[in-house]
């Protein structure tokens, strides 16, 4: 893309790791992701909740829930749709410990499902 003059946004790269997490493409999306400081662009609760939303799927639970914790120290909050990606994910594979500690930090920080 840069090398037509056009730069892509954070938007943009949100497209991209979600659409390389569809297609299975978890380290590639994880280290587009970790290369997005370097690049200026800032990581915000959707580009978080797209990765988490992929690990789940992907039956990558503790890369989700790496990537939750990791959420709470880099100034972004989850919103609901974080939340229920990783819920959805905990409880298709019967993580019931670890659904019940993300519902209370859920509840801790006033987000509703």
């Amino acid at each position: 893309m840069n090398h037509s003059g056009l730069v892509p946004d954070q938007c943009t790269y949100t497209v991209l790791i979600d659409a390389l997490c569809k297609r299975g493409r978890l380290e590639e999306a994880q280290a587009l992701f970790e290369s997005l400081k370097e690049k200026g662009i800032e990581s915000d609760t959707v580009i978080f909740t797209v990765l988490i939303d992929g690990f789940c799927k992907a039956g990558k639970l503790s890369d989700a829930l790496s990537l939750f914790d990791r959420i709470l120290t880099e100034d972004c909050l989850p919103n609901s749709y974080t939340y229920n990606a990783l819920l959805d994910g905990l409880g298709k594979h019967s993580k019931k410990t670890e659904a019940s500690v993300v519902l209370q930090k859920m509840f801790k920080f006033g987000c509703e499902a």
